[in-house]
């Protein structure tokens, strides 16, 4: 007696599209090198490679994996510009040029009433190393001022460098500007202050003029130079940050709205 005569039947296979709710299709699997070739024809990704002799197995499907070269072209992906924030400014080794010099000069300027005698060159006729109130406003606190300007010219040179905005180097060289002026102001109004007359004894014209000179113009003028030096670092890094800034916050701002 055969299994279907007796009423047997083979269990039913089911498959993902038969349970509920699995909306999903299952592709029959075919055989025949018809459908093979069907499916190798309507398929883009897959490979062109020939079919086994037999016929009974078809090709594996395989996703293609895009290469990508390096032209943006080529691999389809849109490059945008990359917008740098803003460079470190140049500026600082001009500012410790400007320290270093004004150091210099201030000392000249402090020291010079007390070891000019020693060399024969006391423009008031005193003594080496002589302390007196001329010797001491006239020439002693502008020039310990411009030496402290100098040290602060030196320590803010970095900050420059890396364009920091600040006002310091401004300020630092406003302040060697008004040494510079007080040296050179200071023996004309000092009859104004004091009684004493002009500080500066009678002497023939070169001697007067190498006294004018040693003492009061040369420092001065110099000082009041480096002064203005330094305003000028200050508020050129101080424009040039802020330009700069202007176009680093533009670049962000187009590349934003692209």
């Amino acid at each position: 007696m055969s299994l279907a005569a007796a009423g047997y039947s083979a269990p039913r296979q089911e498959f993902p599209e038969d349970v509920p709710g699995n909306q999903e299709s299952r592709a029959p699997v075919t055989s025949s090198r018809e459908d093979n070739d069907m499916l190798r024809r309507t398929s883009g990704s897959q490979s062109d490679a020939p079919l086994p002799a037999g016929g009974d197995v078809a090709p594996e499907r395989t996703a293609a994996i895009p290469v990508t070269s390096g032209s943006p072209a080529s691999s389809g992906v849109v490059e945008r510009p990359v917008v740098m924030a803003p460079a470190r400014l140049g500026g600082g080794g001009t500012m410790a040029t400007l320290g270093v010099l004004t150091i210099l000069f201030g000392a000249w300027g402090g020291i010079i009433p007390f070891v000019g005698p020693l060399f024969g060159f006391s423009a008031d006729g005193s003594a080496s190393w002589s302390w007196d109130l001329p010797h001491a406003l006239l020439w002693v606190v502008p020039g310990a001022v411009a030496v402290l300007m100098g040290f602060l010219m030196l320590a803010q040179a970095p900050a420059v460098s890396a364009g920091i905005v600040s006002g310091g180097p401004w300020l630092v060289g406003f302040i060697t500007v008004l040494c510079g002026a007080w040296f050179v102001m200071g023996p004309i109004v000092w009859p104004v202050l004091e009684a004493a007359g002009v500080p500066f004894h009678s002497a023939g014209p070169l001697h007067t003029a190498a006294y004018w000179i040693g003492y009061s113009l040369g420092p001065g003028v110099i000082l009041a130079m480096l002064g203005g030096c330094s305003m000028g670092v200050g508020l050129l890094n101080r424009r040039a940050v802020a330009a700069e800034t202007a176009s680093y916050v533009s670049s962000r701002a187009t590349q934003a709205a692209a």
